[in-house]
């Protein structure tokens, strides 16, 4: 595989099993996740969307370079990902963005299409609270999540559908890990942000609650 994933990307790449998804990239770092999955086989077929011209014809160009790819496993779409249409089974990953991005484009898939058939792969960053309370009022469940460093940032990965699954923590308790100082130090921020904002905005009085009472 030539494309080089970082830490976040392989997590990400390594928790999409087997090749019998039609997959969509929305956003995720200028197509690399979507041409690593080309690459390797891991994709029956890869529909790349961005509503940027340029990153686009750049990936264009980057796909012309996979030796024996046929037209047929990939898809090239310029666009807004909130307009995206569903057809097939398929698996759609937002990631690189952040919390409130994501659930912007989620509603608009979710309005757009009949969602239970397909799996979502979200790595966001920031706003993961409210996102999560999102997943949780559209009847999503959990089939796998993980939390990923690389650098000094921490990143929650969230494999989920609506209907079948482990029920979506509000703040991500099963992702906490009192011996790891990296983990600890992750809710740590999250709790300064809301403490940080608690004094302009009391709606976030709820949310710093219950991850203070996580890190006792």
């Amino acid at each position: 595989m030539k494309t080089k994933l970082g830490i976040r990307l392989s997590s990400i790449f390594n928790m999409i099993e087997g090749a019998n998804h039609n997959i969509w990239d929305l956003c995720c770092d200028h197509g690399k996740l979507g041409l690593a999955l080309l690459e390797s086989h891991k994709a029956s077929k890869v529909v790349f969307v961005d509503q940027v011209s340029s990153i686009m014809d750049d990936l264009s160009r980057k796909i012309q370079k996979i030796k024996d790819l046929s037209p047929k496993r990939y898809e090239l779409l310029t666009l807004s990902a909130e307009k995206i249409q569903l057809e097939d089974q398929s698996l759609i990953c937002l990631c690189g963005i952040g919390g409130d991005v994501a659930q912007t484009i989620m509603a608009g898939i979710i309005a757009n299409n009949d969602c239970r058939n397909h799996q979502f792969l979200i790595s966001a960053q920031y706003h993961m609270y409210d996102f999560r309370k999102f997943l949780i009022s559209h009847d999503f469940k959990v089939l796998n999540e993980e939390l990923v460093f690389e650098g000094k940032w921490g990143y929650e990965l969230l494999l989920v559908q609506q209907g079948n699954g482990k029920q979506v923590d509000s703040i991500g308790r099963g992702l906490y890990d009192e011996h790891s100082q990296k983990n600890r130090k992750y809710f740590a921020n999250i709790i300064n942000h809301y403490k940080r904002r608690l004094n302009q905005d009391k709606s976030h009085a709820e949310a710093l609650e219950l991850y203070e009472d996580l890190v006792k």
